[in-house]
């Protein structure tokens, strides 16, 4: 629609003594001339996601496109409402340099589409709505691409993306019940959509209701079985019914399909260390590191295994690594603290969880640590008052008692520890069980058929 007229009027301009145009509006058309020949294309990238190269000789370069985007977006707030000043929000957002002008930009651009929308061309507006919710969705706006995707949806209710897409927003607000609903009208559309099954198992998953998760990423893979990461979640799903084996066959098929997917290679070193074949999980996060060094969670991961092995100087070493690339990583500083209190350096280890309180004060996990660091160097009253603060920060979490029960073993109350122990595993059985088969801190319970009993139910 414009390039053709912007073609003539730039023909006509060029004949000379033939003033068709005032001098500030040949300028600037010579300014954004570069749009209208190539940058068109690259209106819907953003620049730092797309490089320019040329099969045969050269042309403008990435800057000089910009250059002349950057001229004709500017224009954008000149614009009366309707549909030019629409897109043009929406690709100038592409270029803002913050986050918050993004937003300010894309909420303009919802503002716009509302006032488009018009139930008499319900296909048109329902897009409009959908695609400004998408864009909202990706600088996590989540909220504000519900109201989108309710919009759209209101115009024209048949559309399974709609659906889908607005599950997964509320999934990233924790909405995991009204997530599988959208997720379900979806389906009900559109029966073989595999995207709509993967994102209900997360939202299944996320709700510990393993099994119909699995069942979700089965009906996803029947129909597309090669999507790495519905057999990577499918695997995690398995792995949080201790059915570890399979876990590791869903991650196997992957990385068969990608083989530097690193959440799957982490994911097989925890299933791999959760059958106790350490040497393979430590091999499983060095696959991860190989790929990707600056990766975290399989470093802590790693350490956590090289605990497990006793070999506490190289976890803490690993454990640096992940502090070195994620200073405010939490997890790093409390199972570097765990590891420290192993080889009786008490003070740091105090001082490590000090640190991953600083940055996540609210969390039960980290007080619960602090507590079986505190038991460890023999300060029970202390330690039980700092696992008794795990549970009133969060009563349902198994963190507090499963501390509790560490306490009173290494002080020698066999009862209480059992007791501790045992309401831990009412809340979290896979992995208080897990932990406890292995942990030297029930070492003094082990012949104790309570705990041996409670060990069994694992298997059951």
């Amino acid at each position: 629609m414009v390039i053709i007229p912007f073609g003539a009027i730039a023909a006509e301009a060029a004949v000379e003594n033939y003033p068709l145009l005032r001098t500030e509006t040949e300028k600037f058309l010579q300014s954004v001339k570069l749009v209208f020949l190539v940058g068109w294309v690259m209106l819907r990238a953003e620049p730092a996601k797309y490089e320019i190269n040329y099969k045969n000789g050269t042309g403008p370069t990435k800057e000089e496109i910009e250059a002349a985007l950057g001229n004709c977006l500017n224009q954008v707030d000149s614009l009366k409402d309707g549909l030019g000043k629409y897109a043009g929000l929406l690709y100038k957002s592409l270029r803002c340099r913050t986050l918050a002008q993004r937003v300010d930009l894309l909420l303009k651009a919802k503002e716009q589409a509302e006032r488009i929308a018009s139930a008499t061309y319900p296909e048109f507006s329902s897009n409009l709505l959908l695609e400004v919710g998408n864009w909202l969705y990706q600088v996590g706006r989540y909220e504000e691409a519900i109201d989108s995707y309710d919009k759209a949806l209101a115009i024209k209710d048949d559309d399974p993306v709609a659906w889908n897409n607005r599950g997964s927003s509320l999934g990233n607000l924790s909405g995991y019940q009204e997530a599988i609903a959208s997720y379900d009208k979806a389906l009900a559309i559109k029966d073989d959509f595999p995207e709509a099954w993967s994102n209900r198992g997360i939202a299944l998953g996320n709700l510990s209701r393993y099994q119909e998760a699995i069942a979700s990423y089965d009906k996803a893979l029947a129909i597309k079985d090669d999507d790495p990461v519905a057999w990577n979640n499918r695997g995690s799903s398995l792995g949080n019914l201790s059915r570890y084996q399979e876990a590791i066959a869903s991650y196997d098929k992957a990385l068969a399909i990608k083989d530097d997917f690193l959440g799957a290679w982490n994911n097989r070193g925890n299933a791999l260390a959760d059958l106790g074949r350490y040497q393979e999980a430590i091999n499983s996060y060095d696959t991860a590191l190989a790929i990707k060094e600056d990766y975290p969670k399989a470093w802590i991961n790693r350490g956590g295994v090289l605990s497990k092995l006793g070999c506490y100087e190289e976890a803490i070493a690993s454990y640096d690594k992940a502090l070195k690339i994620k200073p405010d990583d939490a997890d790093a500083w409390s199972m570097r603290g765990l590891a420290l209190s192993r080889l009786g350096r008490y003070d740091e280890a105090l001082a490590n969880h000090d640190e991953a309180l600083k940055l996540q004060q609210e969390f039960p996990l980290w007080w619960a640590n602090q507590g079986i660091v505190l038991a460890r160097a023999e300060r029970y009253e202390e330690a039980l008052a700092s696992c008794d603060k795990a549970i009133e920060l969060q009563p349902n979490d198994e963190s507090g008692y499963y501390g509790k029960a560490c306490c009173y073993a290494l002080q020698g109350d066999s009862y209480m520890a059992i007791e501790n122990l045992q309401q831990a595993i009412n809340l979290n059985p896979h992995r208080c069980q897990r932990e406890a088969k292995t942990n030297p801190d029930f070492d003094s319970l082990r012949a104790d058929n309570r705990f041996q009993a409670l060990m069994q139910e694992k298997t059951d």
